[in-house]
C-alpha cells in the first residue's frame, strides 16, 4: 500500500468515527457540500454512506453480591390460629313473677362491723344442710333489717312468698307486721326482723323440734351480734323457741319475760290476726308496752309523732 492510500483510508476510518458519533446523537442524513476540483493527482474518493448503528440502552448491571447470593428460602405461610369454640350460654333460670308486698330495704343500717358480722352469718346460713328443710328450700330467710337495732322481731319461719323471695314478712302477714311497726314509730330500715328457723318448712307446717334445734345456733348467733334492747317474739313456736315456756301464747302475751339479760315481750302472729282480726286491739296493746319499754331503756323513736296514735284503733291492714 503507497502512503497516499494509507492516508485516504485513515481519512475513511476518521469519518467513519465521526459517523458513528453523529448517529449515536439523532443524525439521520447528511447533506452534500460544494467541493472544490481535487488536483490532478488525486484521487476521486466515492461517497460513503453513513453507517448508523442501532442506540443501546445503558444496562443496568446487578450488584455482584446479588448475582452470587443463593436464591432466598420461601417464605413459610404463617399458621392461622385454631378457632375458639362458641360459649354455650348457661340456661338462665326461671323468673318468678312474684312481687312482694313489702318495697326492698334500703342498705342496712348500723356500724360497718356489725354490718359484716350478719353477712358472714347469712354465708353460712346460705349453706346449711343441717336439717331436712335444705332439700326444699328455694332461698334461705336469715332476717333483715337494721344491724344495732333497739327492736328485735322473732317469728316461726318463712312462708311460700318468703322462700322465694329470700326476705322475711314480705305476704300478707308481712304487710301487717309492717304496719304495725310504722305505727309504734319505728319502720322495717330501723328494727331487725327474723324467724327461728331460716328455711320454709314444707306446706307452711309449724317446724319440727329437730329442725328448731339445727337453727337454733344461727338465731342465738344472731341475737348476739344485733344486741337489741328488746325482743318480741311473734307467736307460739317463736316464744316456747326462746323462753322454754310450756304456756300458751294468750297467756304470756303482753308480759315481760328475759332472755339473757334481754327483755322479752311476746305478742300474737301476724298470720294469726288475719284469721282472727277481733284480737288486734290485743296486739296494739302490746305494742304499746313495747314501746314504753323501749322508751324506759333509752330507745329513741325514729317516728315518735306515732305514739299521738296509741289512744286510736290499731290500724285496719286486713286485705
Amino acid at each position: 500500500m503507497t502512503e497516499h492510500d494509507d492516508r485516504v483510508s485513515r481519512a475513511l476510518d476518521a469519518i467513519r468515527v465521526h459517523l458513528r458519533s453523529e448517529a449515536e446523537f439523532g443524525l439521520e442524513a447528511l447533506s452534500r457540500a460544494a467541493r472544490s476540483p481535487a488536483p490532478v493527482e488525486s484521487r476521486a474518493v466515492p461517497p460513503v454512506e453513513p453507517r448508523i448503528e442501532p442506540r443501546v440502552e445503558p444496562r443496568t448491571e446487578t450488584p455482584a453480591d446479588s448475582r452470587t447470593a443463593p436464591p432466598a428460602a420461601p417464605a413459610r405461610p404463617v399458621e392461622s390460629p385454631p378457632p375458639r369454640p362458641t360459649p354455650v350460654a348457661a340456661a338462665a333460670a326461671p323468673r318468678s313473677d312474684f312481687v312482694p308486698r313489702v318495697a326492698p330495704l334500703r342498705e342496712r343500717l348500723g356500724s360497718a362491723d356489725a354490718r359484716a358480722a350478719l353477712d358472714a352469718l347469712e354465708a353460712d346460713v346460705a349453706a346449711c344442710t343441717r336439717c331436712k328443710l335444705h332439700a326444699t328450700r328455694t332461698c334461705t330467710v336469715p332476717g333483715e333489717g337494721h344491724a344495732n337495732p333497739d327492736l328485735l322481731f322473732i317469728g316461726e319461719g318463712p312462708g311460700e312468698e318468703e322462700d322465694r323471695s329470700g326476705r322475711p314478712f314480705v305476704g300478707r302477714a308481712g304487710e301487717l307486721l309492717t304496719k304495725i311497726i310504722g305505727a309504734m314509730g319505728f319502720s322495717r330500715e330501723t328494727v331487725h326482723i327474723a324467724n327461728i328457723v331460716k328455711c320454709r318448712p314444707p306446706g307452711n307446717r309449724v317446724p319440727e323440734p329437730d329442725e328448731i334445734a339445727a337453727c337454733q345456733p344461727y338465731l342465738t348467733r344472731q341475737i348476739e351480734l344485733l344486741k337489741p334492747k328488746l325482743i318480741c317474739t311473734l307467736g307460739l313456736p317463736a316464744t316456747r323457741t326462746i323462753l322454754g315456756i310450756t304456756q300458751g301464747i294468750k297467756a304470756a302475751r303482753g308480759r315481760e319475760f328475759v332472755w339473757n339479760g334481754i327483755p322479752v315481750i311476746p305478742t300474737f302472729h301476724p298470720a294469726y290476726l288475719l284469721r282472727n282480726p277481733d284480737d288486734k286491739p290485743l296486739v296494739w296493746q302490746d305494742a304499746q308496752t313495747i314501746v314504753r319499754r323501749l322508751i324506759g331503756l333509752g330507745a329513741t323513736l325514729p317516728n315518735p309523732d306515732a305514739l299521738k296514735k296509741f289512744k286510736d284503733p290499731p290500724p285496719d291492714a286486713a286485705p
